[in-house]
């Protein structure tokens, strides 16, 4: 699944509203997917879905590698802070990410499950060109959109040999490890896209391949558990201010400007009035209805008309 994918299987208004949370303008699904794709955006798309309450399920999706997260009863509460706006797919199994917007945010998360899109993210220029050259991907296209298709063929190229069936073993041995640890990610020339070195700050290297090929050679993986749900974000105290504002008996409206003032110069009105509200219309009091003012201006001398209007 490709961000592309995600974006035209939303209509065009949730597209309009989903581009004003991402932080990019709403225009055709191919410019907006290339845009998510620009590890700038995405990793601001990451932060904004931490600030939306849900930094547990946001890394593990992005560890995942656009691969299915099974749901877990802890993260519902994470993810109907996502649900409506963020670019994902949700089905009753689990949540994914595009494959692409994973490697795009790579560089986020804390830990490296060892999945195809988010090892071959790692890689340095000249890695990425080795690896694209010897799997025949066009030159063209986002770093992330390249890492992509890099990541599909080593799945599709799964091998039985002797050194993948190691290299998974050694993921079996692991699970995961810290990101901040890896030093940096090699592409092993020859074995498309099969293998990887990771050196570790430490000094220690090691051979792996992508998770998908372990699980397809028979290796299983504990699932991943999150002990408990983070709590939402907390809002700070804002004071508003509200303009003045009075509650009124009755809306007078006068035909003029002059019969307003003339009225207004009475003391008998001035009593019930509570605002001017312009040259020609005056708010009375709460507790002074619309009979009573008709009185008052009636006892004045004023002259009502039919449609509500006093004239002097």
């Amino acid at each position: 699944m490709q961000i592309i994918d995600v974006l035209t299987q939303m209509s065009r208004a949730m597209r309009d509203l989903g581009a004003m949370r991402w932080g990019v303008p709403s225009t055709t699904p191919r410019v907006m997917a290339e845009l998510l794709r620009r590890e700038r955006v995405a990793n601001r798309l990451y932060r904004r879905a931490c600030d939306a309450g849900a930094p547990q399920l946001i890394e593990l999706l992005v560890e995942f590698g656009g691969r299915l997260l099974p749901r877990q009863g802890v993260l519902e509460v994470e993810a109907a802070r996502l649900r409506g706006w963020f670019p994902w797919q949700e089905t009753k199994a689990g949540w994914a990410i595009p494959a692409d917007l994973a490697a795009a945010m790579a560089s986020q998360v804390a830990s490296e499950r060892f999945f195809a899109v988010t090892l071959a993210a790692r890689l340095d220029d000249d890695e990425l060109l080795a690896l694209s050259e010897e799997l025949a991907l066009p030159p063209l296209g986002s770093h992330s959109t390249r890492v992509g298709c890099a990541a599909r063929a080593a799945v599709d190229a799964k091998s039985d040999a002797p050194e993948v069936r190691a290299a998974a073993d050694v993921i079996d041995d692991h699970q995961c490890v810290a990101s901040e640890d890896i030093e940096t990610v090699t592409y092993v020339r020859g074995s498309r896209g099969l293998l990887y070195g990771i050196e570790f700050v430490d000094g220690e290297v090691l051979e792996v391949c992508p998770r998908e090929v372990a699980e397809l050679l028979g290796i299983s993986f504990d699932p991943v558990t999150v002990a408990a749900a983070t709590p939402g974000p907390t809002l700070k105290e804002s004071r508003v201010r509200l303009p003045p504002f009075t509650v009124i008996g009755a809306l007078i409206s006068f035909a003029t400007a002059r019969a307003a003032e003339d009225a207004l110069g009475e003391a008998t009105f001035r009593a019930i009035a509570a605002r001017r509200l312009d040259e020609r219309r005056v708010a009375t009091r709460a507790r002074c209805s619309v009979e009573q003012t008709i009185s008052v201006l009636e006892s004045l001398g004023f002259r009502i008309e039919g449609n509500g209007e006093a004239i002097s």
